[in-house]
């Protein structure tokens, strides 16, 4: 069955081409990718990254046990920080998936994973907790109780500015903020990472809330961007 994106109806009445990725339905371009390509480079652009997996872990011992599956080490990851990017390894040290962790708290994490693959990293992390005896460590899918969206590229400050979050500036690279209102709607967290390799921000919110956002980031002057966008950017 293909999962459709919280936000496809204002997807569509922008004039999206929908296409099936990952076992989502999910926008494809709004105009053409090298467009959008391009806004990302020059000014700015949002997109719509809902079909990425979203896993909370939490519980007495969940930092011990992500340690233990990730090459990087974690533990000294500060709060409201993320480590950078990282991967769930097998036991021969090949690819089950590349992660990036937020540290929410001292025992809880959030991880951003691939769509494809966001089952089958919840049984592994579940089958290490288990055998490991992390018997207080809760594993919580999340994908679809929130939607998260993104704002790259150079005039994504001035975009910023313009809506009155400009609060948010102050993050460093590869940090967030829990719970802040970014124009007028409550985004869970906001953190800064520019994984396009322009400057940049990503809201994971509730589905509404994530709507709203979208379209003052495009009435601002942010170019909707699909996946093809997305893949060419990376």
């Amino acid at each position: 069955m293909v999962k459709q994106h919280p936000l496809r109806e204002l997807h569509i009445s922008i004039g999206a081409r929908m296409g099936v990725f990952a076992g989502w339905e999910t926008p494809i371009s709004y105009t053409s990718v090298i467009d959008e390509h391009l806004a990302v480079r020059n000014s700015a652009g949002v997109f719509d990254l809902t079909h990425m997996g979203r896993i909370r872990i939490r519980g007495q011992g969940a930092t011990e046990l992500l340690d233990k599956l990730v090459p990087k080490k974690i533990t000294k990851t500060q709060t409201n920080t993320m480590p950078g990017p990282t991967a769930l390894l097998n036991g021969d040290a090949g690819f089950i998936d590349d992660i990036m962790p937020y540290r929410l708290g001292d025992d809880e994490w959030l991880l951003a994973v691939n769509a494809s693959n966001t089952e089958r990293d919840i049984e592994w992390i579940r089958a290490w907790r288990d055998r490991l005896g992390y018997k207080n460590v809760e594993i919580i899918d999340e994908t679809l109780s929130y939607a998260l969206i993104a704002l790259q590229g150079p005039k994504a400050i001035e975009i910023v500015e313009l809506l009155g979050a400009g609060e948010i500036l102050d993050l460093r690279p590869l940090t967030f903020y829990l719970d802040k209102k970014i124009a007028g709607h409550n985004v869970f967290l906001v953190s800064r990472s520019g994984w396009t390799g322009e400057d940049g921000f990503e809201f994971i919110a509730t589905p509404g809330e994530a709507s709203g956002l979208f379209k003052k980031f495009v009435e601002a002057g942010a170019k909707p961007c699909g996946l093809g966008a997305r893949d060419s950017l990376r």
